[in-house]
């Protein structure tokens, strides 16, 4: 099989199929060479389901009699199709697919050619989508529900350059490269500066600090950054962020700006940055405070203690959510709509975030997140990142250093890191996501890179 059928294998192993259904399923193939390719697809898809499904290239003639299979039947877009199929059988007829066999990419060495190829408004469906919406119809006849690749359906720019870059360049695995108008690299290179930056002020100062996040992941994962990511995060203690706190004003060098709700008064993240003077990286959300620094960034998280109980961890989470909801809704100017069934107390906070600065409801953030700080409850949890939810998790883990790689140069990640990527992202956290999803995730409107 060649690399872009090994593609479209490795996107069905992200898949969950249904229960098996009481009747064999038939897949009538009448393109030879889309045999195999669905013979691998049907294996991996199906297997340990208890399904039982043939593959075969006869039609076979259906009767009343033969009810024991259903039967899925591919067939080429043309006419005569229509004709040979018995209308008892289950057609599918698509359109041409484009990027399906190396055939269609051997004359595109350049993807904007290849993607020029493809005429706007014509019917064409990608590759990914085909063989979705096949093996979805497949699965239909178990429990009547359409099944999409991870939640969605693939677009045909993103199909087509799965296609092409498959073809023409023979990688460990697929990832997008081609966000920033191809310069995702660049932008890697931009942030690492930034990364080197704290930790040239940190070991001047013996100040902890670890990778942490994707960044930590991609170093354990990957030994880099996470080829196809577009940002950088490191996490330190709140003892060692008060440190680094009372020196990093007066130590980062010109080229780059330390970004906090004290330094930039129209920033009102709960967790800083430290920015590249000089660039531009403008979301959807950040263009709309025109008077704030927006630097290409690396983003800073503190880990602070949460209670010992089980019970008091959950509803300090709970009062960091509510803290943190109403100085983003005060920032933003937007009404609170945290938990659809605590819509009264989503009012009163409401009410009550409308009448406060942002810089009280700020304070008042800090006092929250910081409760249990100087308590040894042994526990930690991720007060100002996006692993909130996920609760407590010991202190240990993050009690000793080691040294990890990223980009060929050694930084600090913790001892426990392995424990810590499964608290974060799930004890499959060493797999890829699906290829579809190998890509960069920021709603960026403007990008300005540092001039060469």
């Amino acid at each position: 099989m060649d690399r872009l059928g090994r593609l479209w294998i490795e996107m069905f192993q992200y898949e969950k199929m249904p229960e098996a259904p009481e009747r064999e399923q038939v897949l009538v193939i009448l393109d030879q060479g889309q045999r195999k390719l669905a013979e691998e697809a049907a294996g991996m898809m199906l297997a340990g389901k208890g399904w039982r499904i043939r593959v075969t290239d006869r039609l076979p003639e259906l009767a009343e009699r033969d009810i024991q299979a259903q039967y899925w039947v591919l067939a080429e877009e043309r006419v005569a199709a229509r004709e040979f199929v018995p209308p008892e059988a289950n057609l599918l007829i698509y359109p041409k697919v484009y990027g399906l066999e190396e055939k269609e990419c051997r004359h595109f060495p350049e993807y904007e050619q290849y993607r020029l190829a493809f005429l706007p408004g014509e019917s064409y469906i990608c590759a990914g989508e085909w063989i979705c919406r096949l093996f979805a119809r497949i699965g239909a006849g178990a429990e009547g529900k359409r099944i999409r690749l991870s939640g969605e359906e693939i677009s045909l720019e993103d199909g087509t350059y799965m296609a092409w870059k498959t073809v023409w360049h023979d990688e460990e695995f697929f990832y997008f490269d081609n966000t920033y108008d191809g310069r995702l690299g660049e932008l890697q290179e931009c942030q690492l500066a930034c990364l080197d930056e704290l930790d040239r002020i940190c070991k001047a100062h013996d100040i902890t600090y670890f990778l942490g996040g994707g960044t930590l992941l991609g170093a354990i994962r990957h030994q880099r950054i996470i080829p196809w990511d577009d940002d950088i995060d490191v996490i330190m203690l709140r003892d060692q962020y008060e440190k680094f706190l009372a020196v990093v004003q007066k130590e980062i060098g010109p080229d780059f700006y330390y970004q906090s709700n004290k330094t930039d008064p129209d920033y009102h993240s709960v967790f800083d940055k430290i920015r590249r003077e000089g660039t531009v990286f403008k979301t959807e959300f950040s263009q709309r405070f025109s008077g704030m620094h927006q630097g290409i960034f690396i983003d800073i998280f503190v880990h602070d203690r949460t209670a010992k109980h089980k019970w008091g961890q959950k509803l300090h989470v709970f009062a960091t959510l509510f803290a943190r909801s109403m100085v983003f809704h005060k920032w933003e100017g937007t009404d609170m709509h945290f938990y659809g069934k605590y819509r009264r107390l989503c009012r009163m906070m409401t009410w009550y975030k409308n009448r406060k600065p942002i810089k009280a409801l700020e304070q008042l953030q800090h006092k929250v997140i910081t409760h249990f700080d100087r308590r040894s409850t042994g526990y930690l949890y991720d007060g100002t990142g996006e692993h909130l939810r996920h609760g407590a998790f010991p202190e240990a883990w993050l009690s000793g250093m080691r040294m990890g790689v990223l980009n060929g140069k050694a930084y600090p990640v913790p001892l426990e890191a392995e424990k810590y990527l499964a608290y974060s992202y799930g004890e499959d956290y060493m797999q890829l996501p699906a290829p579809q999803k190998r890509k960069a995730a920021h709603p960026v409107v403007e990008l300005r890179l540092p001039s060469r």
